[in-house]
Formats: C-alpha cells, sequence, structure tokens
C-alpha cells in the first residue's frame, strides 16, 4: 500500500513538471514576445488614382485592408487623406508595449492597441493640383438623336484622362452653330462626361469649345441631329455635301 501511494504521488508531481514544462500548456498570456516598433507601406495618394487598400510591412504580423479618408475615389486634388490601418499579431506575439509604429517612414498614429491588434494611421500631405504639363485631348459626339427621326439630347465628351479633378463645368463648355447649350449641365467621371440636354436648332455641325487650363483649346465639331430633318452629309474638312428636309 505504502508502495502504491509512493508511486501516486511520484506520478503526480511528473505530470505537474510536465505541463509547467511544455510549451503548449501555457495560454500565451505570460510568454508572448512583445513586438516593440512596425513599419507598414501604404501607396501615397495622388491626384486622379484610385486609392490602394493593400499595406505591406515586415513582421511577426498580418496587415488589414487600408480604408481613406476622405473616402474619395479617385483621389481628388488638394486634398489631404488619412490612411488608417489594423494589424493583427501572429501566434506567441503581442503588441503589449508597442512603442514605434511608422507609415512610409513617417511616425504614425497608434490607437486601439488590444495586444493582439493594433490600429495605425497616417495623414498623407495634400495631393497635387491634377493640372498636367500638357493639355488633355477629347473627342465629342452626340448621343440620343436618330437622324430624320428624334433630337440630339446632349453631347458626350470621351478625354484622353481623367478630368475628375479639373473641376470643369457646363460654365466652361461653349456650344454654337446647329445646337445651344440652353440649361445643360455637365455630368461624368474619368474620362467620359455628358453634356445634356442641349437645344437643337437644326440637323447640322454644332462646335464645341472647352475654356479649361490643362484641357486641348481646340475646336471641335460634330453632327446632331432634329426630328423631320436629314442631317446634310459633310467631307472631312466640314463642308456640306447636301441637305434635305422632310416635307411638312
Amino acid at each position: 500500500m505504502k508502495n502504491k501511494s509512493t508511486l501516486l504521488i511520484c506520478s503526480l508531481l511528473l505530470f505537474t513538471f510536465s505541463l509547467a514544462s511544455c510549451p503548449d500548456a501555457d495560454d500565451g498570456s505570460n510568454n508572448s514576445i512583445p513586438i516593440k516598433s512596425v513599419s507598414i507601406t501604404i501607396t501615397a495618394p495622388v491626384t486622379g488614382n484610385a486609392p490602394d487598400i493593400a499595406a505591406s510591412g515586415t513582421g511577426n504580423f498580418i496587415s488589414g485592408t487600408v480604408t481613406w479618408s476622405p473616402a474619395h475615389n479617385p483621389f481628388r486634388s488638394a486634398t489631404e487623406y488619412t490612411a488608417t490601418v489594423t494589424l493583427m499579431t501572429n501566434a506567441r506575439y503581442t503588441f503589449t508595449g508597442l512603442s514605434s509604429a511608422t507609415i512610409n517612414g513617417q511616425a504614425a498614429t497608434i490607437t486601439r492597441n488590444t495586444g493582439d491588434t493594433v490600429t495605425l494611421s497616417y495623414k498623407f500631405p495634400a495631393t497635387g493640383s491634377g493640372i498636367t504639363n500638357y493639355d488633355i485631348d477629347y473627342s465629342v459626339s452626340q448621343f440620343g438623336g436618330f437622324d430624320g427621326i428624334a433630337d440630339t439630347t446632349g453631347l458626350a465628351f470621351v478625354f484622353d484622362e481623367p478630368i475628375d479633378n479639373f473641376d470643369v463645368s457646363e460654365d466652361d463648355i461653349n456650344i454654337s452653330g446647329a445646337a445651344a447649350k440652353g440649361s445643360a449641365t455637365f455630368t461624368g467621371s474619368g474620362t467620359d462626361w455628358i453634356l445634356s440636354p442641349i437645344i437643337i436648332n437644326d440637323a447640322g455641325i454644332t462646335t464645341v469649345l472647352v475654356n479649361k487650363t490643362g484641357i486641348e483649346a481646340g475646336e471641335k465639331h460634330t453632327v446632331v441631329y432634329k426630328e423631320g430633318e436629314i442631317a446634310p452629309v459633310y467631307d472631312i474638312s466640314l463642308s456640306v455635301t447636301g441637305t434635305h428636309t422632310f416635307a411638312s
């Protein structure tokens, strides 16, 4: 009986020692390795570009999705944008004691440090004006109209590059000839914009001019349609070669 008791006590002591010395038995709260500093890289905002939601960094953590404030897409000119990202530690590491964090080499603001996760943010310098050192060209065409059947309702503009940051409005656009601007508004995004509704005087050529720094200043021409009239046929020099009007 004595030998059995001694054996039981020895077994219990051995089992207790094994638990104490086994790393897997620990919950990690006492032996987690502290991460003292982190360095994150985020693509900086550039006027006209779409926000990048990825962050990269080297260390024992995982980077979450980057959010931007203001939440413009694409980035606008002359605007300060703040990037925010949450990091999560790998197993057996902790952000407890984190004292230094940078985004793109600049000191980041540290918030909501739970040990397992931490949130970093950084306000980037204001974006540029978005004005290029050359003029952005564009094409213009009618839309909504059918020759002899229906009036053109507007003019479609396609620019070589996005113009969101140029603040172009209907006030910057002149149209003359077979159409008039009237109370039309200029709406769209990126490279595709619409001026509508316009007034159609006749089926024929209308001349378009955009008066905005950074936008091609030359005149553009397009045919517009009017119900009950067949549009004249033009050669490449825009001279009239024939006309026809439906009988009333």
